[in-house]
């Protein structure tokens, strides 16, 4: 989005309006966007559909231990 508009609009009014800040949008460029989901966010994911975002922290922890034999900390999960 930013190169389409970069000709008419400076790359900081673009991300503004975007309110994505520059260093994002250059570590961006730099590394790539990646949305590749690891292990541990799939499996929470998923526990977290089958419930119905029913459950919190703690009861998606302990299924994530019991089901899947991964023992994250409280704010990975959260």
């Amino acid at each position: 989005m930013v190169e389409n508009y970069r000709k008419k609009y400076t790359v900081t009014a673009i991300l503004s309006a975007l309110s994505v800040p520059r260093s994002t949008y250059y570590r961006w460029l730099a590394d790539g966007v990646t949305s590749v989901l690891n292990k541990v966010e799939e499996a929470i994911i998923t526990l977290c559909r089958k419930t119905k975002y029913r459950f919190g922290h703690r009861k998606i922890k302990k299924l994530l231990k019991d089901d899947y034999k991964l023992d994250r900390h409280r704010n990975t999960v959260q």
